[in-house]
């Protein structure tokens, strides 16, 4: 498979280590990564066209500057095919309704198994991982 027939995975978290194992992690199912340390950030590549529209979104709740909760507002809105997967140390019912409203598909607890990660990335993506590498 080709880099242009991958897919895209946005990552949004301010931790340069969750961002880096969600790199590694997707990368070795055979997915394209793009991270950013905050909302702003992704944004104005997004604006920009620094990067294409991705497949999915992963976004942390607590982001400086902006909540993943606005973040995935902002992005439903121009972007209703991305599927979005919030990361959080809050799991409660409120946090997942709050992020089901903010256009959420799923919410997944931090601090989290790089596996279950890869496992649902790759559900929602509709990606068999078993020709990975």
């Amino acid at each position: 498979m080709s880099n242009q027939d991958r897919p895209v995975v946005m990552a949004i978290d301010d931790s340069p280590v969750i961002r880096t194992i969600i790199e590694y992690t997707l990368a070795r199912v055979g997915l394209q990564v793009v991270a950013y340390p905050d909302g702003m950030s992704a944004m104005r590549a997004l604006q920009e066209g620094q990067t294409g529209v991705p497949d999915l979104l992963l976004l942390d709740v607590d982001l400086p500057r902006m909540s993943g909760y606005e973040v995935a507002d902002l992005l439903r809105g121009a972007h209703r095919d991305m599927a979005i997967i919030m990361l959080s140390g809050h799991a409660g019912v409120l946090d997942k309704m709050r992020g089901r409203l903010a256009g959420a598909h799923d919410f997944m607890r931090k601090p989290f198994k790089p596996s279950e990660l890869a496992a649902l990335v790759c559900q929602r993506l509709g990606v068999d991982t078993s020709d990975a590498n």
